[in-house]
């Protein structure tokens, strides 16, 4: 297991906040780990039927709102998960109370409420560190991943459940994001021409036309977008996602559980992702540079030393080069061309430095 992320692992727990440990609800030799799960009388059985072996899975940080409306959506599907972990790295207890009352409201409506189990660790760095974090508490058969900026239709974790028992090969169950809004044209058209082999990009299309695929059944994937995905228990808890890595971590967890592991998107399981800028960064890098990054680690990471793979990389390289190229132009700028050059040489490093 990589040294750093043992790290991660391990960090020990900040103290909750005064108010927090003044709750009735949690006490002394449970730290900042809360559960809160329903006691349920022989009348509230019936509604417990709706919680299904799920342990669905939220880090946040410092997006009390966010949060509060994704767990609405979530509270509020047509099957439940029985059991919700959220790694809070929050620096107050806002997001923590937001949680609670609308677990409170679920139960009052509802008769019964998944288990929440709520980490409070503002040590904890990064959206890879807290989800490595949440595996040590998720208990459940199938783990979601879920951000903390989403709205999920109602039949999203029924159809995500549908997915896994009509085909019990499949390993992990992802769906669509129908916000997601299209890249322009010549966007598009480079993709097209340039991102080949391992580099193709499936999920994109999948997202583009989802109503029009709503009822073809299910495409298989190499990964997934990390703010919604899925996998059974015994092939997510084998492996961790990399903390050195900003993006494309979710992809390469998929891969490090196995190249011959069976993941699929279900166009069904649908979700919006109302992108939240806190906790963003102001100056994003230009896309070209974050392209450029993710797809060099994946390759020094995952894909090289296999021809075909080489000459589609070589091939995407091509590709990056005209595209800066015509940004270059248009700034007037070597800026593009150095960072391009940062991007990639920044993705082997990272690959090919121990962990």
């Amino acid at each position: 297991m990589p040294t750093d992320q043992n790290k991660a692992m391990d960090l020990r727990q900040t103290e909750v906040s005064l108010a927090l440990e003044a709750s009735p609800a949690i006490s002394a030799a449970q730290g900042s780990i809360q559960d809160h799960g329903a006691q349920l009388s022989d009348a509230d059985r019936c509604s417990s039927e709706r919680l299904a072996p799920v342990s669905a899975i939220i880090p946040t940080k410092n997006r009390p709102d966010d949060l509060r409306r994704t767990v609405r959506t979530l509270l509020a599907q047509t099957l439940l998960p029985r059991e919700v972990v959220i790694v809070d790295q929050s620096g107050d207890d806002q997001s923590y109370r937001a949680v609670q009352e609308e677990f409170a409201e679920c139960r009052r409506t509802l008769g019964v409420a998944p288990e929440l189990k709520y980490v409070h660790d503002p040590a904890i760095s990064g959206v890879s560190a807290a989800r490595n974090r949440s595996m040590t508490c998720a208990d459940q058969a199938t783990w979601l991943f879920l951000d903390d900026d989403v709205v999920m239709e109602p039949e999203f974790i029924a159809e995500m459940m549908g997915a896994y028992e009509v085909d019990p090969t499949v390993d992990g169950v992802s769906g669509v994001i129908t916000n997601y809004v299209p890249m322009p044209f010549m966007h598009r058209l480079w993709m097209t021409v340039f991102a080949r082999g391992p580099f193709c990009e499936k999920r994109l299309a999948i997202y583009w036309h989802a109503d029009k695929l709503r009822d073809r059944g299910v495409f298989r994937v190499a990964g997934f977008s990390g703010g919604l995905m899925s996998f059974r228990r015994e092939i997510a808890s084998r492996g961790l996602f990399d903390t050195r890595v900003g993006d494309g971590e979710d992809v390469d967890f998929c891969l490090n559980l196995g190249h011959d592991k069976k993941f699929v998107i279900s166009p069904r399981m649908r979700l919006q992702h109302l992108s939240s800028p806190v906790e963003r960064s102001r100056k994003e890098p230009l896309w070209i540079e974050r392209y450029a990054v993710t797809q060099s680690f994946l390759y020094h990471k995952h894909w090289r030393g296999v021809l075909k793979n080489a000459i589609c990389y070589a091939w995407l390289c091509v590709g990056l080069g005209v595209a800066t190229s015509g940004s270059a132009v248009r700034r007037s700028s070597t800026g593009p061309w150095r960072a391009l050059i940062a991007g990639l040489r920044s993705g082997k490093q990272t690959a090919q430095r121990r962990n």
